[in-house]
């Protein structure tokens, strides 16, 4: 086993002395045949020394028996070294077979003809080989095969020449699967005898390993969800793509946005949402396209083999009539509602990071355009964001500045054209641009989260005009405030609005509000809890925009409401392009419920004799009369 230190020689000293002085001792008085005699001697010697040199009598012993003394100290010292080597090898090769037993790591040991002598348990477990099977054969007989015969040449040249090995290989278990691991070799010389010497092998089975290292490497580019390119992947793709030096290559960023709504009704089983959308798509894709999933709900699709906008806009269609199909998640009727941005290169962007840019501001636009799934990029979408960030920033100081005020549009009963109510309207005019559409600043307040305080100002100041109004209404009249989901869902709404209230000392019973159907989508039982807060406060609640979201009468009649507002949509093409039939529908269904029903966006007479006949008596629009500031409205009651 191992070499002689220090501490063996002085343990064998030890132990040579332990033997050779007791032996010494009896030698030397069985020679003198009795303990007195010898004393005598050795006395005599002390004293009679001259003498005894020179008879060569020593401790009574004659030269030949000197010598015997002296061969038996030899051979003493020589089986007490024996002995001590025997011993410690023996215990260390304990040691070492103790060790290689417990190991998780396999542990070989062949004989200086690489015939295997010794197998642990780790290396039964690992291979599938039992002690039996391996003893006498050589390693060699279970080679993968994975390997060239130089890589075994190399392998041999470093154990003869510098005592060991190591490297990563694949061998074959027996039961033929290929695994790799990690092998060290040791040559182990016998000390005793040069030409006598074992390799030992320890191996490390690296299949777990490298399936964690694959998964972690497979991480760094593929979505963990859908397996498909992730961000990473997708820069290398496009690059790739860019390489090629195509004429044309164009890059589609799209956005899943009813994702939330998907994820409420898909039961815990997104992924399997996932995979039909990303199934479908494939159903539109050739071998040259590729389509990378880069956050939950937007997705960006690479088009090569198309050389013209024609062909890409044929294949936008076609995204979207896939997209729209719908399919059912336990009763539950699901689709994909898709936007998507479109630009081209080289046109729109030379590189990666302008062609994803690019790509999300046309995305962005068309998310904000009603009636546009789809839009292809344009350098005016880069103004507009400028301009963007500049109402940004003007909407802060909006407030500060006194520049927002309330305009009122008049609700009609058309039964007796009298007012029964209005909605209250905001309006923005600016130091620099003079008024701002509210189509364009209100979206932005959303996006940024300014919306919140805005319309918390909006209801203080709705109180507070209400004191104008207060003498020239009956008790049935009601004025319409529109509350944003954002707005809705701050944590200190409900405490916010008491505040108005006492502070304005307003009576509810003359106020509505108006939250937005997208709303419901949230967590319902929390959206009606919020709801019947309100409803005990005295406001009553009406669903605006009903009919453009998620419409279904299971939850509708759930809810602590008291009118559905039915969206201009559904009435302002009417009779030209539109037969008035959702309108109708949504009224039959406020009935069925029980519940009031008003439409907006009313325009002409024949709009409103339309609605009257199917029971929406209930009018606003600019047949009776556009939104006025709170001056004018006045007038308009008085009347």
């Amino acid at each position: 086993m191992g070499g002689i230190s220090f501490k063996d020689v002085k343990n064998i000293i030890r132990k040579c002395l332990i033997a050779i002085i007791p032996i010494t001792i009896i030698f030397i008085l069985l020679i003198n045949h009795t303990e007195s005699k010898a004393m005598q001697k050795i006395k005599g010697y002390i004293v009679n020394n001259s003498n005894a040199l020179k008879d060569n009598i020593i401790f009574g012993m004659n030269q030949n028996q000197m010598l015997t003394l002296l061969f038996i100290n030899i051979l003493l010292i020589f089986l007490t070294i024996i002995r001590y080597i025997y011993i410690k090898n023996k215990s260390e090769l304990g040691i070492a077979e103790n060790v290689a037993k417990n190991t998780n790591d396999a542990v070989i040991i062949t004989d200086r003809y690489n015939n295997i002598t010794y197998v642990n348990e780790s290396y039964e477990k690992i291979t599938g080989y039992s002690k039996e099977e391996v003893m006498g054969h050589t390693p060699g007989n279970f080679k993968s095969g994975k390997h060239k015969k130089e890589f075994y040449k190399d392998m041999w040249k470093s154990i003869n020449k510098k005592g060991y090995f190591r490297s990563e290989l694949w061998d074959k278990r027996k039961d033929g699967v290929l695994y790799p691991k990690d092998l060290s070799i040791y040559k182990i010389n016998n000390k005793l005898d040069k030409k006598d010497f074992k390799y030992i092998g320890i191996f490390t089975d690296l299949t777990d390993i490298k399936r964690d290292q694959e998964f972690i490497d497979k991480l760094k580019d593929y979505n963990i969800d859908t397996d498909l390119p992730n961000e990473n992947l997708l820069f290398k793709l496009i690059n790739n793509s860019i390489s090629k030096k195509q004429e044309k290559f164009f890059v589609v960023y799209l956005s899943i946005e009813n994702y939330n709504t998907i994820v409420l009704n898909s039961n815990e089983n997104l992924e399997y949402n996932l995979k039909i959308f990303i199934r479908r798509i494939n159903t539109i894709l050739d071998d040259k396209n590729f389509i990378a999933h880069i956050s939950k709900s937007k997705f960006v699709i690479g088009l090569s083999s198309f050389d013209s906008k024609d062909k890409v806009e044929n294949f936008m269609k076609k995204l979207i009539d896939v997209s729209k199909l719908s399919y059912f998640i336990r009763d539950n009727e699901l689709y994909f509602d898709i936007k998507a941005g479109v630009c081209n290169y080289p046109d729109d962007g030379k590189y990666v990071n302008e062609l994803l840019v690019n790509s999300n501001i046309a995305l962005d636009k068309a998310i904000g355009t009603k009636g546009k799934y789809y839009l292809y990029f344009d350098e005016s979408f880069k103004e507009d964001i400028q301009k963007e960030q500049e109402i940004k920033m003007m909407l802060n100081k909006a407030i500060i500045y006194d520049e927002f005020s309330i305009n009122y549009q008049p609700q009609i009963d058309s039964r007796n054209n009298q007012i029964v109510g209005a909605e209250a309207l905001l309006r923005w005019n600016t130091k620099k641009y003079g008024f701002i559409s509210p189509a364009i600043f209100i979206p932005i307040a959303e996006k940024t989260g300014q919306i919140v305080e805005i319309g918390y100002w909006v209801i203080d100041r709705v109180f507070n005009e209400y004191m104008i109004f207060k003498e020239n209404i009956n008790e049935n009249f009601r004025i319409c405030i529109n509350i944003s989901p954002m707005q809705f869902n701050d944590e200190n709404f409900i405490k916010r609005i008491k505040e108005s209230i006492i502070k304005n000392n307003i009576d509810t019973n003359y106020f509505e509000l108006e939250i937005t159907e997208n709303l419901l989508l949230d967590d319902l039982t929390k959206v009606n809890k919020k709801l019947k807060e309100l409803k005990d406060l005295g406001f009553t609640i009406a669903i605006d925009d009903f009919g453009t979201g998620y419409s279904s009468l299971s939850y509708i009649k759930q809810l602590h409401i008291d009118k559905l507002k039915i969206d201009r949509a559904f009435i302002k093409d009417y009779p030209e392009k539109d037969n008035g039939e959702i309108a109708d529908i949504i009224t039959i269904m406020s009935r069925t419920l029980r519940l009031e029903v008003i439409a907006e966006g009313v325009e002409t007479k024949e709009q409103v004799d339309y609605l009257r006949s199917k029971g929406c008596h209930l009018i606003q629009g600019y047949f009776y009369s556009k939104p006025i500031p709170p001056s004018d409205f006045v007038k308009y009651l008085k009347g």
